[in-house]
């Protein structure tokens, strides 16, 4: 009778690791995507640009994917590219259409900024600890420094809007990933671009101020979806919008989230079944043995106000929409992504894949309403 000898559990598990590293090293150089030390993390949702692990299978939306040991493994990259392919024209004003040339600035029902830090609701001595406990989702990739925290320039930064010529482009706002649509989305007519047309309708009609949206396909290359290096083929087409419309102070990337098919991120506002709303901030570092390293070839010089933007649009929602369950945390992320081409920049996640079009288009107007406040239009 033969006796099989078991593998020695230490040698099975080396041999595993040994061969998940050579799968990353191909699936890298498969997607063009540079390894850097410190890029794979365990985390719990789906980051746009990160190496990491689930234990449970989420969907991909075009990720690269690669399975090992029932464990997915999703790549992606956020790196500068040495040849940045736009298979679309470059977009410019004649492109874009105020939704009423007629239109004049309106006051906003709702309170000023100055009003909705005292409505806020917070403790008097408001420091790093409580921040972190109470508004942001720190996942561990990402490098944090409390010298980040700017608790006094967050709580009194002025954005309200410059008083220029009101027929002059004020609000930018697009999507790095135009492909991402909702449950009972027939075509991405009827995704993330219908959440971006809505919000620049009611910012012009209802609060007069001056919104326009772009409707480059970022995440597209000769027509076919491919999410990696949207973000880089995004930068030069909003960069160059901006050079040449120098009245735009605010630029506003608007997605949807990826999350567990059986999350449902929603509550009521109004009445109105409504998406749950999330801000994402890019720290422009990593998480090195504890040590917030810098990702050099990524640098933000406006990370203190686009903290402080992200901030006081969280604090705007807490006094509107009190008790509504109507934000999740801000997330920090390790990269900068859209957020350092103005100070005043925004990115957003409206609900996920498994929110239909109505409960994401709900929530565009206390959105809207948040971004009047901040932006100086409130009474």
């Amino acid at each position: 009778m033969l006796i099989r000898k078991r593998k020695n559990p230490l040698l099975k598990f080396i041999s595993r690791l040994v061969l998940l590293c050579g799968l990353i090293v191909i699936a890298a150089v498969l997607v063009r995507s540079d390894i850097t030390v410190g890029q794979i993390f365990l985390h719990e949702t789906m980051p746009d640009y990160s190496f990491f692990l689930r234990s449970e299978p989420v969907e991909s939306d075009n990720r690269h994917t690669v399975f090992f040991n029932e464990m997915e493994l999703f790549i992606g990259h956020e790196q500068p590219s040495d040849e940045i392919i736009i298979d679309h024209d470059i977009i410019g004003l004649q492109d874009i259409v105020f939704q009423d040339e007629k239109i004049g600035r309106k006051a906003a029902e709702i309170p000023a900024m100055r009003d909705i830090i005292s409505l806020a609701n917070l403790p008097d001595m408001l420091d790093f600890d409580y921040l972190i406990r109470n508004f942001y989702i720190v996942p561990q990739e990402t490098g944090l420094s409390e010298s980040d925290f700017d608790i006094q320039h967050m709580l009194t930064a002025d954005f309200s809007l410059s008083s220029g010529n009101i027929d002059e482009p004020q609000v930018l706002v697009f999507n790095t990933h135009s492909n991402e649509m909702f449950i009972d989305s027939k075509d991405r007519s009827e995704g993330v671009k219908a959440l971006s047309i809505r919000l620049c309708q009611i910012l012009n009609e209802r609060y007069g101020i001056r919104a326009v949206y772009t409707t480059g396909d970022f995440d597209f290359v000769n027509g076919v979806p491919h999410v990696l290096g949207a973000y880089e083929r995004m930068e030069p087409v909003i960069t160059r919008l901006l050079e040449e419309n120098p009245s735009i102070e605010v630029v506003i990337d608007i997605h949807r989230d990826g999350v567990a098919p059986d999350r449902h991120l929603i509550t009521t506002i109004d009445g109105r079944p409504t998406a749950q709303l999330m801000f994402v901030n890019g720290m422009s570092r990593v998480n090195s043995g504890g040590n917030p390293v810098s990702v050099a070839h990524l640098p933000n010089p406006n990370l203190q106000d686009n903290l402080a933007f992200s901030f006081q649009m969280q604090l705007a929602a807490a006094s509107l929409y009190p008790d509504s369950n109507l934000m999740r945390r801000i997330y920090l992320k390790p990269f900068r992504y859209s957020l350092h081409m103005l100070p005043r920049s925004l990115l957003v996640e409206v609900g996920a894949q498994t929110n239909t079009l109505e409960e994401a288009l709900n929530a565009i107007d206390p959105l809207a309403s948040m971004l009047a406040a901040v932006l100086g239009h409130g009474q």
